[in-house]
């Protein structure tokens, strides 16, 4: 099995695999979503990003990664369409899902 650090790690909560970039997210408790690459186990980690507050649950898909962030009451939707490596946060919809959400389905 591959071993990763990731900077600034407190819980992680979450992961989720895109078959698009070929790359795992996880997702922590801190705030960070890590992009990394599941078949590198050495400097595996491809981008970091902030969110607003820690996410519990995640989905990716097809060019989006939705991320439950239940402190905030939101969804962090994470552009992922540049392929691997090129992760951004694309939007942040607030006020859709309840405080203390602890799972998510998304519907495409």
């Amino acid at each position: 099995p591959a071993v990763f650090t990731l900077p600034g790690q407190m819980a992680s909560c979450w992961a989720c695999y895109s078959a698009a970039t070929n790359t795992a997210f996880i997702i922590d408790s801190s705030g960070l979503q890590f992009e990394i690459d599941p078949l590198k186990p050495v400097d595996g980690v491809l981008s970091t990003l902030s969110t607003p507050t820690g996410g519990v649950d995640c989905y990716a898909g097809a060019d989006m990664v939705y991320t439950l962030a239940t402190g905030d009451n939101a969804v962090v939707i994470t552009d992922i369409s540049g392929g691997a490596g090129t992760a951004a946060i694309k939007r942040i919809v607030t006020g859709v899902a309840p405080t203390g959400s602890m799972g998510m389905a998304v519907y495409m």
